[in-house]
């Protein structure tokens, strides 16, 4: 039997006439193994299939009138293509990926319209709040008007009606007025009296140191100056305006301040030593010797160290009551400890020296004691805890007595 072969990829190209021996009991896979023993097409003739016409030829039907003389045979292959089945595959992934890309992008763009559309919802709830607070606050504002127009209407009404005044007569209010600008006009009349007197008692002749004296501690800042001064006490120019002044005027005669033999040196003003800025003294109740504290050795953080149980004299860094920084003046204190790693000096102050409690103008007290000291000056009052912890940035000099 004669048959017209053609085979299809990926098998090796052929397209030839093929004899084939048959018989009787022949069949459509002795053909196919045939063919393969002939032009080698696969490792096995199971993984070949005989088509014609696009349709498969079964292997085990006999030939005879199944195929017939002249009949064109089309051979195919039952195993896949490895590179083609490869390639299939990777299209495929890709084609699932592509559309979980495109699922995860329908969820977002889904995700993102209804937070729009929440977003809208509350953008128009708020608009709508909006508008109803405008309504209240016009709604208001026209009543407001309305009130307020009606109380103009019923004060020119009253103003019609109230009964004309006679001439001559003053109002209780006016004639209170009046009172104090009376009273206001004598004060001034004695306050110019006053200044007066005193610059006819000032015009005195004053031996000329008395004078030069004088007029130093005469000498004051002006009032605009003095208003000014956050660091006074509250109402203080009413209370210098109470206190009287006094003069003091000396015979030519009378020995000058200081003897001509005497060297007159500022540290005798302050018989405890002196510092570069000092505002705090020795106790009042000090009787002990008086000392030259900057004739005696030097202490510091640096070294020489001081020692426990050391009486030292010390200046330090204070708050004063009108809140400025300023160097004390000598304070003799006794060395509890001293710990050189952290550079801290543990100290007691001693009789004479004590720590006091400084008031200022923005310290804190009762309703009844404010009233009561509002023309005092504030007093300081001596500390139960008389130890301190100082540093080296709190002590200005130190000295071992």
């Amino acid at each position: 039997m004669r048959v017209a072969v053609e085979t299809l990829k990926p098998l090796p190209f052929y397209k030839c006439w093929y004899l084939f021996q048959e018989s009787d009991q022949s069949t459509v896979d002795d053909l196919r193994k045939s063919l393969n023993r002939e032009f080698q097409l696969a490792k096995r003739s199971s993984h070949l299939k005989l088509m014609a016409g696009g349709f498969e030829y079964l292997p085990r039907f006999k030939l005879k009138d199944y195929i017939l003389e002249n009949d064109l045979v089309i051979i195919g292959s039952h195993r896949e293509d490895p590179q083609q089945a490869a390639s299939e595959a990777v299209k495929s992934a890709q084609d699932d990926k592509q559309r979980a890309k495109d699922e995860k992008k329908r969820v977002k763009e889904d995700k993102k319209r209804a937070k729009e559309d929440k977003k809208h919802a509350k953008e128009v709830k708020r608009r709508a709040k909006e508008d109803e607070k405008q309504a209240k606050e016009q709604k208001r504002i026209e009543k407001k008007r309305k009130r307020a127009a009606d109380d103009e209407n019923k004060s020119v009404e009253a103003k019609k009606a109230r009964p004309v005044k006679e001439s001559g007569k003053l109002t209780k209010t006016q004639k209170r007025n009046a009172r104090k600008r009376a009273a206001r006009s004598r004060q001034r009349e004695e306050e110019q009296a006053t200044e007066l007197e005193e610059t006819v008692e000032d015009e005195a002749p004053v031996p000329e140191p008395v004078r030069k004296q004088e007029q130093e501690e005469q000498i004051a800042p002006p009032q605009r100056l003095l208003k000014q001064n956050k660091n006074k006490k509250a109402n203080f120019l009413k209370e210098m305006g109470k206190k009287t002044r006094s003069h003091f005027h000396f015979e030519e005669e009378q020995q000058d301040y200081y003897d001509e033999e005497e060297q007159y040196t500022p540290e005798q003003d302050n018989a405890y030593g002196s510092a570069v800025v000092t505002s705090v003294e020795a106790d009042e109740t000090y009787t002990g010797e008086k000392r030259d504290y900057d004739s005696l050795p030097v202490v510091s953080f640096s070294g020489p160290f001081p020692v426990e149980s050391d009486r030292l004299a010390i200046k330090m860094l204070e708050m004063t009551a009108s809140y400025t920084p300023e160097i004390s003046d000598w304070k003799e204190v006794k060395v509890l400890s001293f710990d050189q790693a952290q550079g801290v000096l543990t100290v007691e102050f001693l009789p004479g020296f004590l720590l006091t409690e400084h008031r200022g103008k923005f310290t804190l007290r009762d309703n009844n004691q404010a009233e009561e000291d509002e023309d005092e000056e504030p007093a300081e009052e001596v500390l139960e805890d008389q130890t301190k912890q100082l540093s080296q940035f709190d002590v200005a000099d130190m000295r071992r007595l």
